[in-house]
């Protein structure tokens, strides 16, 4: 079952289309997905770009993260998903990762002062540390993982932007 997932606008509305062979089983699932739509101009299912939405498209089609992020087309969105899907990290977890939090080396994560404000590590998945070492030099962020404007701490309304 092979379903390709982009980023689309559709009437003025941020969509994800799906685009797979035709397939009973499949059409079947995509339409227990709540704001599902098929458009008969582009030919194709189509869903909210919404949080809620990847989750569904995850739940019903697999863990397979990375059908998610290929509708993501903005690398530092793509990397803070990735983070929160493959390491389960929290919103709040991800925005406070510094630069040196992220170990290549020992595919982890460092997570301070995290739920219970304990530290913790958690494993860095292949992909996600793909994503990640993209994003990295693309931006080159100094000190905060996830930088703002001027070097500050990306905000909290804009990694929850993402994640909606």
């Amino acid at each position: 079952m092979k379903i390709q997932v982009q980023a689309i606008e559709h009437r003025g509305e941020k969509r994800i289309r799906l685009d797979f062979e035709r397939n009973a089983n499949i059409i079947a699932k995509v339409k227990q997905i709540q704001g599902r739509k098929w458009s008969q101009t582009k030919r194709c299912w189509h869903l909210p770009y919404t949080k809620s939405a990847f989750e569904a498209l995850k739940a019903t089609f697999g863990d397979d993260v990375v059908l998610l992020l290929k509708a993501i087309t903005n690398i530092k969105h793509r990397a803070i998903i990735a983070l929160v899907y493959s390491a389960g990290l929290r919103r709040n977890e991800v925005l406070n990762l510094r630069v040196k939090d992220i170990l290549f080396s020992r595919k982890c994560i460092f997570v301070k002062s995290a739920e219970g404000n304990k530290d913790r590590y958690v494993l860095l998945s292949e992909k996600a540390a793909t994503i990640t070492k993209a994003y990295l030099s693309t931006y080159s962020p100094k000190y905060w993982l996830f930088e703002g404007e001027k070097g500050s701490q990306y905000s909290e309304s804009s990694i929850q932007a993402v994640l909606d």
